[in-house]
């Protein structure tokens, strides 16, 4: 949204336009172990404090709630880019984009955390917490737990 009101939208057109966008259940498992093991982040004391899992998630959603929408979107909620690939499916819709734009590349996989399966840190609380907060999300890209 930011780029297109930079560049002005018959500038912003020209160009082939994507963003990945993430599960948010699996997401906010994600962003939690990251900042967890990350002591550099600005966030990690405050999520380092918390209680565990059931906590942060009750900030998250509460404080601190982000959509992917709102980077994609205008304020009418028309989508912005020409391609939306996903985490789940980052190596096909990356290998779409490179095709798309006359590339070879290949994607390595950095950043991993080793945690378990996105499910198995919800309960039945903290997954329609999630719901709730990023129904948007959840909705507008076709998301289920």
């Amino acid at each position: 949204r930011e780029l297109r009101e930079m560049l002005s939208p018959p500038v912003y057109d020209r160009f082939f336009s994507f963003a990945f966008v993430r599960n948010p259940w699996d997401w906010q498992v994600s962003l939690y172990f990251y900042m967890l093991k990350t002591r550099d982040h600005f966030q990690h004391r405050l999520i380092h404090s918390m209680q565990g899992f059931e906590e942060y998630i009750r900030w998250r959603v509460r404080e601190d709630r982000h959509l992917q929408k709102d980077f994609v979107t205008d304020e009418a909620g028309n989508l912005l880019v020409d391609f939306v690939g996903k985490y789940e499916n980052l190596e096909q819709d990356f290998a779409q984009v490179c095709a798309r734009i006359g590339i070879q590349a290949a994607l390595p996989h950095l950043n991993q955390s080793g945690h378990r399966n996105y499910r198995e840190y919800y309960n039945e609380r903290t997954r329609n917490l999630v719901y709730d907060a990023f129904k948007e999300d959840i909705e507008f890209f076709h998301y289920t737990f």
